[in-house]
């Protein structure tokens, strides 16, 4: 095997592959969180796919809240994770009529392959005055991951709701996941871009003041390992953590892991302002919040977890770390880390 070192430091942080002296082992090298040049105020949401030998990223860009304007849905690209390529707009707000329903926000896309073509979900509204439309989910089509995309919820959203995630079985059936203070699943019509069925409701929050997911849940990403299903979900009552539920059918019943949250972390503030106690297993670190995550194939060909992490600056950057799961199939506390990490990639 050929030996090689790469170094890149950028900002703090030192990303790299290299073969190690002697047992020849290949590892994959990096630090939360991870730069991203290409998009210099931050991302939130943030989904990576592998496909065709490069990485492929979406997420939401600068324009996150209300009173400021978000541009659209980009896209970048990466052979290694770590050098990163603006691939340009999927959505682009300058070309959506006026008095489209979707003109605003562009929340938490994701891009999902199925029967040879690529969805993307997205989630908007419309916040002029002239043409005001609440908030839903927004899916679009292309024969390609760059696009161009064609709307297939033009006229009105596919559910009124946030956070849509497309989750394709094994079966090839495909089913949307959503949120409305309840996270709900119903099976869905890719091609004609419509629900088919009655939407059911899954869990919602927990109702104990001092849960880490009491105060309200988003973001659901569905992940399927061993025939059983794993629901990915975030909560911001104690800063911004990802906990999940595990069920043996897509519609369940879901049982929360008694472990969560699996990933994030707690934000003292956040803690003060509620008048909640410091939890047992707090762990300090210089985020104050990290969730939203999504999973995908990293360096090693396992599962990793992706979320975007906010320190005291306030701006949102990637993060990603490879997902602990035991033998029992129970996922365990991932991250984010925040130390150079060197994993095994053989």
């Amino acid at each position: 095997m050929k030996k090689f070192l790469l170094f890149l430091a950028v900002s703090g942080f030192l990303f790299s592959c290299k073969a190690v002296s002697g047992n020849e082992t290949e590892v994959f090298e990096y630090q939360n969180p991870i730069e991203v040049p290409c998009v210099p105020d931050g991302i939130r949401d943030p989904q990576i796919v592998r496909h065709n030998g490069l990485y492929y990223m979406t997420g939401t860009i600068q324009g996150f809240w209300p009173g400021s304007v978000c541009p659209g849905v980009k896209l970048f690209s990466s052979p290694d994770l770590r050098n990163w390529k603006d691939e340009g707009f999927l959505i682009d707000r300058k070309t959506i009529p006026e008095a489209a329903w979707y003109r605003d926000r562009f929340w938490a896309p994701e891009l999902h392959a199925w029967n040879g073509k690529w969805y993307l979900s997205f989630n908007a509204r419309n916040e002029s005055k002239e043409h005001p439309h609440f908030h839903g989910c927004a899916l679009a089509v292309a024969d390609d991951i760059k696009g161009p995309y064609r709307m297939l919820t033009p006229d009105k959203p596919l559910v009124c709701g946030n956070d849509l995630h497309i989750f394709v079985d094994d079966d090839n059936r495909t089913y949307a996941f959503w949120n409305a203070g309840y996270i709900f699943a119903c099976e869905i019509d890719l091609e004609k871009g419509c629900l088919t069925g009655t939407p059911k409701k899954l869990f919602t929050k927990s109702p104990e003041k001092t849960a880490w997911d009491y105060i309200g849940i988003e973001g659901s990403y569905v992940w399927k390992h061993n025939k059983r299903y794993y629901l990915f979900y975030s909560s911001w009552s104690r800063g911004y953590e990802v906990g999940y539920a595990a069920a043996d059918s897509v519609f369940g019943p879901w049982t929360k892991n008694p472990g969560n949250p699996v990933y994030g972390n707690v934000n003292p503030r956040v803690l003060r302002r509620y008048r909640l106690p410091l939890p047992a297993d707090y762990r300090k670190s210089p985020f104050i919040n990290c969730g939203h995550n999504a999973i995908f194939t990293g360096p090693d060909g396992k599962a990793w977890i992706s979320a975007h992490g906010i320190r005291k600056d306030g701006t949102p950057r990637l993060c990603f770390d490879p997902l602990k799961i035991d033998g029992n199939g129970t996922i365990q506390y991932s991250g984010p880390t925040f130390e150079k990490q060197s994993v095994p990639l053989k």
